[in-house]
């Protein structure tokens, strides 16, 4: 199994502009990352599989986190872009969790929105794999049917964990839009191959990971909100910010505030 990825890359082109690579979350792109303000540096943001312009690849969709690890390092590799600063929401959050503990020396600092560093107990694997072979089983039978998939995103964008995104009407409903580009056929294997059921525990490894790290989560997430202050615990060099007024995609719905801190902490300590 390969990792096929498409990349986007914003902001600064001269050669001496610092890079920040940037990995989008679940039914994501990496076009999500247009809001940081990427005037001083180079943004690359792939299209993770089965996501964006991979979504017409539903062989490849099924990559794990080692192959896509991979394919992502040998890429920096290939076009020189080494050290970098990293981020990633989400799903890419555990990602980039998983290349700065595999790879240390490639980056520069980390910053981590609404991830965890995986589950801890054998119950919690195995009934988060039972939850993602249902939702792998939901999308595979949409298929085409768009207005099932709209149906599925309308009641995915409700769960608790985002909270406050119903509350932004023009934002729930444009980030539905967005979502709608997806091919259900090739998130369905990615739901359960990206999954947090599918990696590594990287608890351990927190406590070696001695580059700046930066952890985002929303006001009203409280869930995340506890796994940030418990890797924060463990991280040699990690502050816990908390965006207000925000869920789990405290990125959709403060945009400007997430750039801003962001933009500061890269400027900083990147």
């Amino acid at each position: 199994m390969e990792a096929d990825i498409f990349w986007h890359s914003f902001g600064a082109v001269h050669s001496c502009a610092p890079v920040t690579l940037a990995l989008h979350g679940f039914m994501g792109c990496g076009d999500d990352w247009r809001f940081l303000n990427a005037a001083e540096r180079l943004l690359l943001c792939p299209d993770l599989p089965g996501h964006g312009h991979t979504r017409i690849d539903t062989v490849n969709a099924a990559a794990g986190m080692p192959e896509v690890a991979e394919a992502l390092v040998a890429a920096l590799h290939e076009h020189g872009h080494v050290p970098v600063s990293l981020i990633g929401y989400s799903m890419g959050g555990r990602i980039a969790l998983y290349l700065a503990t595999r790879h240390p020396q490639l980056f520069s600092c980390l910053v981590i929105i609404s991830a965890s560093p995986g589950l801890r107990t054998r119950t919690e694997r195995r009934q988060r794999q039972e939850q993602d072979e249902a939702l792998e089983q939901t999308l595979a039978r949409i298929g085409d049917d768009t207005a099932a998939f709209e149906a599925f995103l309308r009641q995915w964008y409700c769960q608790p964990l985002f909270s406050t995104l119903s509350c932004q009407p023009v934002l729930f409903e444009s980030l539905i839009q967005r979502r709608l580009e997806n091919n259900p056929v090739a998130l369905a294997p990615a739901a359960r191959s990206m999954s947090v059921s599918a990696q590594p525990g990287l608890w351990e490894q927190l406590k070696r990971l001695d580059m700046p790290v930066l952890i985002i989560t929303g006001e009203r997430d409280n869930k995340y909100g506890q796994l940030a202050a418990e890797m924060v615990a463990l991280l040699p060099d990690a502050t816990h910010e908390i965006i207000p007024n925000a869920s789990h995609a405290p990125h959709n719905e403060q945009p400007d505030l997430c750039s801003k801190v962001i933009g500061n902490f890269l400027r900083d300590r990147g």
